[in-house]
């Protein structure tokens, strides 16, 4: 027998649906304020032989057709941290063809990653995700989008831990070319170089996500 794979949001706020219907990490959509304020729960059973990457395109199609979603592209020169590979190389251990857990442990994925806290520490595990979706997830923490840079393909394991004493500062800058040298930097960064990756603060093109128009209530079940 088949097994029946199923996805789930749990009280997300409508602008995190569409961050992780598009891939995009929710500074990078431009819309209506009430949409950070209004929470729904989603639970779906993908079609038999669909993978967990198809989720994405699923959920475009169930805001289409649910909340009535248009928007459009646009983009614009903004300050971004670039993620590079550092000097040493990458060290990312890669997942496995045959992982049983799937689709990239980020909200852009169809799940929030597993995360747990303890001593001060919060940690981040992230299963079977692509460098692109890493990058979303750091721009979740680093005050400012991450844009991959790296040229890394594939899926791969990924532990991040973060201070939670560095988050009143997490958005300082840090490890830039720009302000103080001597400035201490968020942990986040340290992380990052543990996966032997680097951030940069660079100006660089970006896409946003403009609402054009969006139901505050889905069509009934």
């Amino acid at each position: 027998m088949a097994r029946v794979k199923l996805t789930h949001y749990r009280n997300l706020p409508l602008v995190d649906w569409i961050a992780a219907a598009y891939r995009v990490p929710r500074s990078r959509i431009s819309g209506p304020v009430w949409m950070s304020g209004e929470r729904f729960d989603m639970f779906a059973k993908l079609p038999q032989g669909a993978s967990d990457h198809q989720v994405p395109e699923m959920l475009q199609s169930l805001l289409a057709e649910r909340f009535a979603l248009v928007l459009h592209r646009e983009s614009k020169q903004d300050l971004v941290y670039a993620l590079f590979v550092g000097r040493g190389g990458p060290n990312l251990k890669r997942s496995l063809p045959d992982s049983g857990a799937s689709g990239g442990g980020t909200i852009g994925s169809g799940q929030h990653p597993p995360l747990t806290m303890a001593g001060g520490v919060m940690h981040l595990e992230l299963k079977r995700t692509t460098v692109g979706s890493l990058a979303n997830t750091l721009s979740q923490f680093a005050g400012r989008t991450v844009v991959d840079c790296t040229g890394l393909a594939g899926d791969y394991e990924v532990g991040l831990d973060i201070s939670m004493l560095d988050f009143p500062g997490i958005s300082r800058v840090a490890h830039t070319n720009e302000g103080d040298a001597d400035a201490p930097g968020p942990s986040i960064f340290a992380a990052v170089e543990r996966l032997g990756l680097r951030l940069e603060q660079r100006k660089l093109p970006v896409e946003v996500l403009v609402i054009d128009h969006i139901e505050k209530a889905p069509t009934p079940n």
